[in-house]
């Protein structure tokens, strides 16, 4: 079978687990009520920013989780199983979603 499989099964595991991670965050610490800024990228950047990595980790863990799922989904699609019809434009959708979360990232602003 190959080894793309096995990593679209690893993404799934790892980002189930930033979910288990990212529900019991908030249900222990409350909500992020402290942190300024106002969108959920520019959240997480203060998170990373200032070192709070247990409150980074877990979303951290679901959008890589996610991203690698559908990323490696697609390529198993194309190149284990051989159903190009689909996977070529699944593929061209990990690929913008990776992308824009990237560009989301980089441009989320964090208030001072």
């Amino acid at each position: 079978m190959g080894s793309l499989p096995i990593l679209t099964l690893a993404c799934l595991v790892v980002a189930i687990a930033g979910g288990i991670a990212l529900a019991r965050n908030s249900s222990a610490e409350g909500r992020q009520s402290h942190l300024q800024a106002r969108t959920p990228f520019g959240r997480l950047k203060e998170v990373v920013e200032s070192g709070q990595w247990s409150l980074a980790v877990p979303p951290i863990l679901v959008l890589g989780g996610m991203c690698g799922c559908m990323l490696f989904g697609a390529l198993t699609l194309i190149f284990v199983f051989g159903q190009t019809r689909g996977g070529w434009p699944m593929l061209a959708v990990a690929v913008l979603t990776i992308a824009w979360v990237t560009w989301e990232y980089a441009r989320a602003k964090v208030d001072p």
